[in-house]
């Protein structure tokens, strides 16, 4: 009896183990928007304060992000194509000088596969979408490939003229960045989080609002982290030529 004991509490733990994985592993990384009760996020007490303590080990990465990056860009391909066709731009808004984009009416353009994620501090978890980033063939106008509702059996993917990357990101193209979001209505504010735990993106007047507790950005996922030079690297590019 004295020899089965060990292998008895053995099999104990390893079955209470497995329960605890199997327990862990159903709570989502990301909530879809029509699921958040957007108004108890806003009431949130302290959206404000970016908390090291709070944040711990609890927030998830997306899963199987980088099936949802090739399945995005063989859609924009499509979409890019069908509008070079058609003499259009496929473009959904314009955030910027509409003759700035017609630099993408050159021989092809180029997409960046780092994906761009963002953690919303109202409900301390990543948001239902992410980015990637899309340049004209001189690297010189950057728009917005934009992923959401990533929970549903078809994600949305659209094309619009907004910056993937924030203009923080740039200025400073060494360091690296997890972008943030804070929900207060009506407002809706996005920021960058540096690697030294110091806001980026913000008037000083905002800035002064929000305090950051401890090493929230190593708190937060090593996967959410990018810089605008991994961003425009030559390896993380793939260069889409159009068809004649």
């Amino acid at each position: 009896m004295k020899k089965r004991m060990p292998m008895f509490f053995i099999l104990i733990i390893i079955l209470f183990c497995s329960a605890c994985d199997k327990s862990s592993a159903k709570r989502p990384p990301t909530i879809p928007f029509d699921k958040i009760d957007w108004s108890d996020a806003g009431n949130y007490k302290y959206k404000y304060v970016l908390s090291e303590k709070r944040i711990n080990s609890n927030v998830r990465y997306i899963n199987e992000i980088n099936i949802l990056i090739d399945d995005a860009i063989k859609t924009v391909m499509e979409q890019m194509q069908e509008a070079y066709n058609n003499g259009e731009l496929p473009w959904e808004g314009y955030s910027v000088d509409e003759k700035e984009l017609y630099t993408f009416r050159g021989e092809g353009y180029y997409i960046s596969t780092v994906p761009i994620t963002t953690y919303c501090n109202n409900i301390n978890m990543l948001l239902d979408n992410f980015s990637l980033s899309v340049f004209n063939e001189e690297m010189t106008v950057q728009a917005e490939i934009y992923i959401e509702n990533l929970n549903g059996q078809h994600p949305e993917i659209h094309l619009n003229a907004n910056r993937a990357a924030p203009a923080a990101a740039e200025k400073f193209p060494d360091m690296q960045f997890i972008k943030i979001n804070v929900y207060d209505p009506p407002n809706n504010t996005t920021m960058l989080l540096g690697e030294d735990n110091d806001l980026y993106g913000l008037s000083d007047g905002s800035k002064s609002r929000y305090t950051v507790e401890g090493d929230v950005f190593y708190s937060l996922p090593e996967n959410m982290r990018f810089s605008y030079k991994d961003i425009t690297d030559k390896k993380n590019l793939i260069w889409i030529e159009y068809e004649k």
